[in-house]
């Protein structure tokens, strides 16, 4: 596993660098975020680990690198005291991990190597079914009855959660799950609800729903086959 490193917090280095050595990981430390800068674009990496926010500007801009120039690594951010909005624009923007405190080790070591799968694998068109109409959705991309609709990828993965089960009601935790993968790290419910009022947003209007069970959560009502 190749990993780029920019970690400033003592504790955090340490500990992190102690272990991944000893797993014999390939590891590059950079020093500031010009040098992360050059690393990202000059060789391939399966994760960038920071804990380093450089919020609103330098992280805002390395995010927005490696989605334009499509270089496939997976971003983690360590940090806390964030703002809603703070963490829906760097989603947004790309980010796939965000953890307030550096996991113990057993349970970091099974989400570094489900990050680094994310990276390897290539994206396959998934087919969503809901007994009416066929959504095929790759790499970001919602195919709906011919309309392309672009998804971030945590709207991706609400939506293919939600078709998934739709012959039920899902509690937004058990939404948050699957959509942010570790129940240790999903956000506050309110974040899920902005993410679904996005979604219906760029849904759509005719055909299937996301509709809203009150203090529970949300289920797809599908549409007419059209």
């Amino acid at each position: 596993m190749k990993l780029l490193l920019f970690l400033t917090k003592t504790e955090i280095n340490l500990r992190f660098l102690a272990r991944l050595r000893a797993e014999l990981h390939q590891i590059q430390l950079a020093t500031d975020y010009r040098q992360t800068e050059a690393f990202l674009e000059t060789k391939a990496w399966d994760l960038f680990i920071t804990d380093q926010i450089f919020f609103e500007l330098q992280l805002l801009k390395l995010l927005e690198l490696i989605q334009t120039e499509k270089l496939g690594v997976q971003t983690c951010l360590i940090a806390t005291d964030l703002t809603l909005n703070q963490k829906l624009r760097l989603f947004e923007l790309g980010l796939d991990e965000l953890w307030s405190v550096l996991p113990p080790w057993p349970e970091l070591r099974l989400r570094l190597k489900i990050l680094a799968q994310k990276t390897r694998l290539p994206e396959r068109a998934k087919l969503l079914l809901d007994g009416h109409n066929s959504y095929y959705l790759k790499e970001g991309i919602l195919d709906w009855a011919g309309q392309k609709i672009k998804l971030r990828p945590k709207e991706a993965k609400i939506l293919e959660c939600l078709v998934r089960y739709q012959y039920r009601v899902l509690p937004r935790a058990e939404i948050m799950r699957f959509a942010w993968q570790y129940p240790a790290e999903t956000p506050n419910p309110d974040t899920l609800d902005v993410y679904i009022r996005r979604l219906r947003l760029k849904l759509p209007q005719k055909g299937a729903v996301i509709k809203t069970y009150r203090g529970f959560g949300y289920r797809w009502e599908p549409g007419v086959s059209k």
